[in-house]
């Protein structure tokens, strides 16, 4: 972490969010990544943390039907 460099679960979320046109919300990502919801939310918030993303305004998840703050890439 104090070299900055990405882990590889960080880079896997970049790049699965990278690859697809707009937003996503956790349990999206995890579902695109195959990664487990726990480690995508402890991810995302080190990345939201670095200023590496951005959360949106609430809307409808596309896995749980429940609303939550999506999140995109800052370019």
């Amino acid at each position: 972490k104090a070299s900055g460099k990405l882990t590889a679960q960080q880079e896997a979320v970049m790049a699965w969010l990278r690859g697809r046109i707009g937003d996503a919300t956790r349990q999206e990502i995890a579902r695109g990544t195959g990664i487990g919801i726990n480690a995508i939310a402890g991810r995302c918030k080190e990345l939201l943390d670095i200023g590496k993303l951005i959360e949106g305004p609430r809307r409808a998840c596309k896995v749980t039907g429940e609303t939550a703050n999506p999140l995109r890439v800052i370019s």
